[in-house]
């Protein structure tokens, strides 16, 4: 269940990312206090793959897979509590797009560790693979939750990265907000 929550939480911080302007603030028990969120943007450095270890095919309808490669990206954040270096690992599959280029979209695990503790968890994206569709940013999206560790023991961090951009998204102390009741689907 935590998954799930974890998840939805993150899809709803893309949302939020993706330029919508609004305040969230955990709704609770009576007396009870919201959850500290700070929010985070991170910069991207450098950026390498290892593939010596990745498993890569092509099926038959063109679409690329691949299960094991590792990245490791540096960022400079503005949150002294991330460590520079993340590193994932990536399944992912690439798909061919109109024109030219491709799409990739992947899952992968992901860990940032610094001298006081570490951040672990999952992240997965969806948008363009290289060629001039990058260049111009278009780009549908990434998420990733990471729990802290060690010093970080009780955040939770959501991040929403984008290859040209870098990462931006929220440190929440405590309980992560409870999502609102499911919406009602739009008449016809």
């Amino acid at each position: 269940m935590r998954t799930l929550r974890l998840s939805l939480v993150g899809t709803v911080m893309l949302v939020l990312l993706g330029g919508l302007s609004m305040a969230v603030m955990a709704q609770g028990d009576e007396g009870s206090e919201p959850a500290a969120i700070t929010p985070v943007t991170g910069t991207l450095i450098g950026s390498e793959i290892d593939d010596s270890d990745e498993e890569y095919s092509v099926g038959e309808d063109g679409v690329t897979h691949a299960r094991g490669a590792r990245h490791e990206e540096t960022y400079e954040w503005d949150d002294e509590r991330l460590p520079p270096v993340k590193r994932m690992v990536l399944d992912f599959d690439m798909y061919p797009q109109a024109g030219t280029g491709g799409v990739v979209v992947y899952r992968s695990t992901v860990r940032l560790d610094g001298p006081d503790g570490s951040w672990t968890g999952t992240g997965q994206y969806f948008g363009p693979v290289d060629g001039s569709h990058l260049t111009a940013g278009v780009y549908a999206g990434s998420q990733e939750v990471l729990v802290g560790q060690g010093a970080y023991e009780g955040l939770t961090a959501i991040l929403g990265c984008a290859p040209i951009t870098g990462c931006a998204g929220y440190i929440v102390a405590g309980e992560l907000p409870p999502l609102p009741d499911p919406v009602e689907p739009a008449a016809e």
